[in-house]
């Protein structure tokens, strides 16, 4: 039912290069009946094929949506390459909610690439009344009460009966959380009248929370004070992220319990939580901001490299808590061995270990090295802390140890140990012989006497350079800043070129932020980007220049979790490959 509307083999214009690509567009529900309240995956997939494949990134537009509204979003992609040529599909998934029965027809959604527009094919959802996320009961409506805000105080729902046809009560669970521990937040509707006029409410404000809505609860009916009342339950997940008093607001929610009057608000009672302070971490140890419960892995790519030659090491933090709010350690290697960390992923959702109401799922840290001799490495366990609030205590999640075999690599030559038969005696002249041209006549001579004290002088060179550069280790990290943010650039361009928005934000972010350190002598590289602002501040950089960096390090933050949108790939590279260049021009350093 939903094929591939469009299969149209075009030359792609970008830039100042050409690509042939072959562009198909479709789009399709996992659900084609679903009731009011609940949620149908919306999917357009759009495949590029051909020399183009990597290098396009469009994203679609979607139609308006009626009877539906978008509740949340994702990506996927995947990449073919061989014989066949170069094949990508992304799949941009829109999670809508149906808020109203009925018949909908979702019309094609569009892409623009090249100066043409490409359409999917449409889609049809039937939305049925279902339960809903408000619906009246079977019963009909007694006489409608007066139009007035019914609110309730903060009450185990378990045992409250409401005394009004419309009640709301929204409740905590704990109530005096530590920072970075999930509370839910559950709001609760009584109702033994029919609501009318499409009834609507917002989710409760909690300023200083993060939060994500939680499956919902299914509908039920009690008997609670001698009235049969309608019970619906929404559910959040928040976690607080500073410590102190927190206030969050009402719920207000808009019906009307008589059809022939205009809809009024109702509002529940509003909360006051005290959120807690984490304890000091114990002496010694590094946190990283992780409250929950969490387990942790350590692998490497592969066994067994040769000097030079890169791996990976990957770490992952599984468990439940706010994964987007935890960082991680640094495997720890010999000076032999340069590292740093090259990407990391992060997925949560609701129901994590099979329990609906715990927020969890994994962060993958990988970090590229580099071993420079051929040994052994003996990478250690790492122990990632934790903070866990239901025991009130710090814990460690404790990986295995790696260890990994590196051979040999390119040898350099080495020197002659002894230095052998370099010249042969002169045979002198005999009968019938041409008299040879004396040695000291012949240019080879002369180049063979040259060569070894131009030697000399590039190994002194070469030593002096050495020498210097240990003894001041500023200076080398100074010299080297350039070529670590053109590896960095490299990488956010590979990124870029499979859609990973994570991976590329946080390698532009490097380079920026890398060069900055390097250029100043700081030993960390990975700074952030307030301290790499405040250097460029004090060390007298254009105005202008500031400016630009810090909003460009500002998109990279933000784009490491909403992403960038692929039309800003070329953008960013390019903000930052001028930005590198004007500091470097300016003698950030002074080397």
């Amino acid at each position: 039912m939903f094929g591939v509307l469009l299969s149209i083999y075009l030359i792609v214009g970008a830039g100042n290069e050409s690509y042939a690509a072959a562009i198909d567009v479709s789009a399709r529900a996992d659900r084609q009946v679903v009731s009011v309240g609940e949620t149908v995956n919306y999917e357009i997939t759009v495949v590029i094929e051909g020399s183009g494949a990597l290098t396009l990134h469009p994203e679609p537009t979607l139609p308006t949506l009626s009877g539906l509204t978008v509740v949340g979003t994702s990506t996927r992609q995947d990449l073919r390459m061989g014989s066949g040529g170069t094949r990508v599909a992304r799949s941009f998934i829109y999670i809508l909610r149906a808020t109203a029965a009925g018949s909908y027809t979702i019309k094609p959604a569009t892409v623009e690439l090249g100066g043409r527009t490409y359409q999917s094919n449409s889609v049809q959802v039937n939305v049925t009344p279902g339960a809903g996320p408000f619906t009246a009961p079977s019963a009909p409506a007694p006489p409608s009460p007066p139009e007035t805000s019914a609110a309730s105080p903060q009450l185990d729902t378990d045992q409250y009966i409401p005394t009004e046809p419309v009640s709301l009560v929204l409740s905590a669970e704990p109530e005096n959380p530590y920072v970075g521990q999930q509370v839910i937040l559950s709001f609760t509707l009584y109702q033994s009248h029919s609501l009318y006029g499409d009834p609507s409410y917002e989710p409760p404000k909690a300023g200083g929370f993060v939060t994500k809505e939680l499956p919902h609860a299914d509908s039920t009916t009690r008997l609670l004070g001698g009235t049969e009342y309608l019970i619906q339950q929404r559910r959040w997940a928040a976690f607080p992220t500073t410590a102190g008093p927190a206030h969050i607001d009402p719920v207000l929610l808009t019906a009307s319990t008589n059809p022939m009057r205009p809809p009024t608000n109702f509002k529940s009672n509003s909360l006051d939580l005290n959120v807690r302070q984490l304890p000091p971490a114990p002496a010694g140890k590094q946190f990283e901001g992780a409250v929950g419960h969490f387990s942790a892995d350590l692998r490497a790519d592969r066994n067994s490299v040769k000097a030079g030659e890169t791996f990976s090491l990957t770490l992952t933090i599984s468990g439940t808590g706010n994964l987007h709010a935890l960082g991680a350690p640094q495997p720890q290697v010999p000076e032999w061995v340069s590292i740093y960390r090259s990407r990391e992923d992060r997925t949560s959702a609701p129901g994590y270990g099979g329990r609906p109401d715990d927020v969890g799922g994994e962060a993958r840290f990988e970090f590229l090295a580099l071993a420079k001799r051929k040994g052994t490495l003996e990478v250690p366990p790492i122990e990632f802390m934790y903070f866990e609030p239901k025991q009130g205590q710090y814990r460690a999640a404790t990986t295995d140890g790696v260890s990994i075999a590196v051979g040999a690599g390119v040898e350099a030559i080495e020197p002659p140990t002894e230095r052998g038969e370099q010249m042969r005696h002169i045979i002198a002249n005999g009968p019938g012989r041409v008299a040879a041209e004396p040695l000291l006549l012949k240019p080879l001579f002369w180049l063979l006497q040259i060569l070894p004290v131009i030697g000399v002088l590039i190994s002194a060179i070469i030593l002096h350079r050495k020498r210097t550069l240990a003894a001041d280790s500023g200076l080398a990290r100074s010299l080297n800043a350039h070529r670590v943010a053109r590896a960095h650039m490299q990488q956010a361009a590979t990124a870029a070129r499979v859609g990973d928005d994570a991976g590329f934000c946080s390698s532009v972010s490097h380079a920026v932020t890398d060069f900055v350190a390097h250029r100043t002598g700081l030993e960390a590289s990975d700074i952030p980007a307030q301290q790499a602002i405040g250097i460029l501040r004090a060390s007298g950089q254009p105005k202008d220049t500031i400016a630009r960096t810090e909003e460009l390090l500002r998109r990279c933050q933000a784009g490491r979790f909403a992403g960038t949108g692929g039309t800003q790939y070329d953008e960013m590279l390019g903000a930052a490959e001028r930005i590198i260049s004007e500091l470097q021009a300016a003698g950030l350093g002074g080397h």
